[in-house]
């Protein structure tokens, strides 16, 4: 679900899980943000993920996030990821509930 401006927002929480990636993993931290649009409810995750761990492992645009309470959610970068890009960078995933 992405944010528009009727969205209500409902509240955020910091938690700590792990990336996975070519059957390795990786502590990582993040945010959710959760938002009612209507009838939808909807949860913004964000990650602040290792680039030198991601690329080292072949990563290009998506991994999976172990959250928490063990749910495994597809994260994805906008770009592709490059040597030049911040050392920390956000991955994002809108995850929409009915």
């Amino acid at each position: 679900m992405t944010a528009h401006a009727s969205a209500e927002h409902l509240g955020e929480a910091n938690a700590a899980g792990r990336i996975l990636l070519a059957g390795q993993h990786a502590p990582v931290s993040y945010h959710l943000t959760a938002v009612r649009a209507g009838q939808a409810f909807g949860v913004r995750i964000d990650v602040d993920a290792p680039r030198g761990w991601l690329l080292d492992r072949g990563f290009d645009r998506e991994v999976t996030l172990e959250r928490q309470n063990g749910i495994h959610v597809r994260m994805r970068f906008a770009n592709k990821l490059a040597l030049e890009d911040n050392f920390s960078f956000s991955l994002e995933a809108d995850e929409e509930i009915s």
